[in-house]
C-alpha cells in the first residue's frame, strides 16, 4: 500500500547506504557518453552492491528484457511511472493509470512487493490515498520511496561536466549526511541532450570504491529498517 509520507533512509545506521536509479533504462551501443543501465548493473553486481532501479514503462516498452535481467544480477526493479509526469498535475485516475500501464511490463512474479518512487519526487497524502483506492496493485506495493542523498547528476551532464566532479560533489554530500538513500540517474526521461550525455555509469565507477574505502557499507533498499517493516 502507498503510505501518506513518503519514505526515506533516515532509520539507516551510520555508514549505511542504498543506490538507487531512476528514469531508466536506457541503451548506448557507440563508445561515449550515453545511458548504460546494463553495464551499470553488471558493474555494482561484480562489486557486491545491490541497487534499485526504478524504470519509467516508456523505456521498458523499448527494452523489455531489462528488468528480468537486473533482478537475475541481484538487483531490485520498481515503478517510476510509464511517461514520468508531474503526478501533482494529474487527476487520481491518471496517476493510477501511469501505475498501472508500467506494472506489468517490471516482469515481477505474483505476489513480488514492488516499489515506487514519484517522478521528481513529487507526491502527496492525497495521491497515495487514491492509488490505494483506485490502482487494482496497490496492495503489491511499498512507497513512496524518497532519498536522503542527492547532487542533480542529470545537471552535471547537462553542464558538461565530467564524472569526477560528479563523484566529487556526491562523496561530499554522503560525507555531509552520513547515511541513507542515494538518488542518481541511470538515463533520463524527459530531455534527450541530457540523456545522450549520460555519464553516471563513469561516475558510479569512481563513487563505489572511493565510498568503501572511507568504511561506507552498500545495502538494499529492502534492508532499509522502515521500509522492511512495510514489507
Amino acid at each position: 500500500m502507498f503510505e501518506m509520507d513518503q519514505l526515506d533512509g533516515s532509520s539507516l545506521p551510520p555508514g549505511k547506504l542504498v543506490l538507487t536509479f531512476d528514469d531508466g533504462p536506457g541503451e548506448t551501443v557507440a563508445p561515449g557518453p550515453g545511458p548504460r543501465t546494463m553495464p551499470l548493473a553488471e558493474y555494482l553486481a561484480d562489486q557486491a552492491v545491490q541497487a534499485t532501479f526504478f524504470q519509467c514503462g516508456k523505456h521498458l516498452a523499448e527494452l523489455p528484457w531489462v528488468p528480468q535481467s537486473l533482478r537475475t544480477l541481484g538487483h531490485t526493479v520498481a515503478n517510476h511511472s510509464y511517461s514520468h509526469p508531474r503526478l501533482t498535475d494529474l487527476p487520481v485516475e491518471e496517476v493510477a493509470a501511469e501505475l498501472e500501464r508500467t506494472h506489468p511490463l517490471l516482469a515481477a512474479s505474483a505476489g513480488t512487493r514492488t516499489f515506487f518512487r514519484a517522478p521528481y519526487g513529487d507526491m502527496t497524502p492525497q495521491i497515495s490515498q487514491g492509488l490505494n483506492e483506485q490502482l487494482s496493485v496497490a496492495e503489491s506495493y511499498v512507497g513512496p520511496v524518497h532519498w536522503d542523498i542527492d547532487v542533480e547528476d542529470w545537471s552535471f551532464w547537462q553542464r558538461n561536466l565530467s564524472p569526477q566532479e560528479c563523484a566529487e560533489a556526491l562523496i561530499a554530500e554522503v560525507e555531509r549526511v552520513g547515511r541513507g538513500i542515494i538518488l542518481l540517474h541511470d538515463s533520463t526521461a524527459d530531455l534527450p541532450a541530457i540523456k545522450s550525455a549520460n555519464q553516471t555509469f563513469a561516475a558510479i565507477q569512481v563513487i563505489v570504491p572511493e565510498l568503501k574505502a572511507r568504511g561506507y557499507d552498500f545495502v538494499p533498499l529492502e534492508d532499509v529498517p522502515d521500509i522492511k517493516a512495510r514489507l
